[in-house]
């Protein structure tokens, strides 16, 4: 498209990977991206009605880091963290971080163990959202699951969806939109 200077928003480490790593690194090189750093826990006002937080996040750091979003408008705020490893991998409890928060969009890759037969999920790191959803039961929070892989029972109606929605959670989809 021969774009010029796209704004693209990412941490240290990321800059470093699409500054040294084809085909990316030619991106950089001829100007079609603007590297910016983003900070994890270092606020970025976007306008004077949206600050973005990075928050840093365990996932996969094995060509680069990955964070989540904290997003603050005038009347909401919204956790966006669609890859973590595990809950409890994390340095910051989830109840209580998302306590405060109106909105919650979550890592939902995987909705159980068994969804993959013969896999050891151990080799795949996501919680499970038969877990979040446990975590979360015992505050009385409620999220939004986010980054379905295609085997995800959620992905369909069924009795999963079915019993995730009677508990007041419900799937993302294509359009949904929050006024922050």
């Amino acid at each position: 498209m021969g774009i010029f200077a796209l704004p693209t928003y990412v941490t240290a480490a990321m800059a470093d990977f699409l500054r040294s790593n084809g085909p990316w690194l030619q991106l950089v090189a001829l100007s079609n991206l603007e590297l910016r750093l983003l900070t994890p826990g270092a606020p970025l006002v976007l306008s004077p009605k949206l600050t973005l937080t990075p928050v840093a996040v365990p996932h996969r750091s094995e060509f680069s880091d990955t964070i989540a979003l904290l997003a603050a408008g005038p009347r909401q705020w919204l956790f966006y963290c669609p890859d973590i490893d595990r809950w409890e991998t994390w340095d910051e409890d989830l109840a209580r971080f998302l306590a405060g928060l109106d909105i919650a969009l979550l890592d939902g890759t995987f909705y159980s163990a068994a969804e993959l037969p013969g896999r050891d999920m151990a080799e795949i790191p996501h919680p499970p959202v038969v877990e979040t959803v446990a975590l979360l039961a015992a505050v009385g929070r409620r999220a939004g699951f986010i980054h379905l892989n295609h085997t995800n029972p959620l992905l369909r109606e069924g009795p999963e969806l079915a019993a995730l929605t009677a508990q007041g959670h419900w799937v993302g989809r294509e359009g949904m939109a929050w006024k922050l």
